[in-house]
């Protein structure tokens, strides 16, 4: 009972001393990040855009469950908008399950144009309620995206 005890406690020990070094690893790498993206001048593009996402998303909430409704994408741009984001999304996943966040942040700016474009040419907050939700939820998707797996929260 001692060995497997002693076993166990050394299998907890060894999981915590690698989490803290990915978690050491991560935060050297989110640093890297924030010099590079001040270096790479992308720091204001980035800023006017996930402050205008997270601004019009928290003030018009939708249910985060519901699916994004492909049928009611009716502007091209919408249209554009979707493919170019799962385009891009599978790359994304990809660089940050290797903690590579400078590329997944110019993997995301791929789709600054086509976000520009949404904006300028689609009203979110149509009169029609499953519109407007359909696209609030299409910018959610953008949101977490730029938050959860490109690490864009520090210009939130």
């Amino acid at each position: 009972a001692a060995k497997i005890t002693n076993f166990i406690i050394q299998k907890i020990t060894n999981i915590k001393t690698q989490q803290q070094t990915e978690n050491i690893f991560k935060i050297r790498n989110i640093k890297d990040l924030i010099a590079k993206i001040t270096l790479y001048k992308f720091e204001e593009n980035l800023k006017i855009l996930i402050k205008r996402i997270q601004k019009i998303t928290e003030k018009n909430k939708i249910d985060l469950y519901k699916k994004l409704n492909k049928k009611l994408l009716i502007k091209i741009q919408e249209k554009i908008l979707l493919i170019k984001i799962k385009k891009y999304l599978n790359i994304i996943n990809i660089l940050n399950k290797q903690n590579l966040f400078f590329e997944c942040v110019k993997t995301f700016l791929m789709i600054e144009k086509q976000i520009n474009s949404y904006f300028k040419d689609v009203l979110v907050l149509d009169k029609d309620l499953n519109i407007k939700q359909n696209r609030l939820k299409l910018l959610n998707i953008i949101k977490n995206i730029a938050f959860k797996k490109v690490n864009l929260n520090f210009f939130a």
